[in-house]
């Protein structure tokens, strides 16, 4: 993906997996913390993340893939990006 993209690929929209909004920490000095959990509400596999500027719609800011990890109904997902400005 590149920034300025509106989509992810391998973007989950169901399962409890959808975008959201998430929460931001400032740790000062241009040093950003962005933290989302999700709770799957069905067994799936998941193994990507992306970070947009709005929690629809919105331009792609960063992502990354993962080892596949397969989710059963109820367990949770942690994602934390740390962004530097400067």
């Amino acid at each position: 993906p590149s920034a300025g993209d509106t989509t992810h690929s391998g973007e989950i929209t169901g399962c409890g997996l959808a975008r959201a909004t998430g929460t931001y920490y400032s740790n000062g000095n241009g040093n950003w913390t962005y933290m989302k959990t999700w709770t799957a509400s069905c067994s799936i596999t998941v193994n990507t993340t992306g970070l947009f500027n709005a929690s629809s719609g919105g331009t792609y800011f960063a992502g990354t893939t993962f080892t596949s990890a397969t989710l059963a109904n109820n367990d949770q997902i942690t994602v934390n990006y740390t962004t530097w400005v400067s």
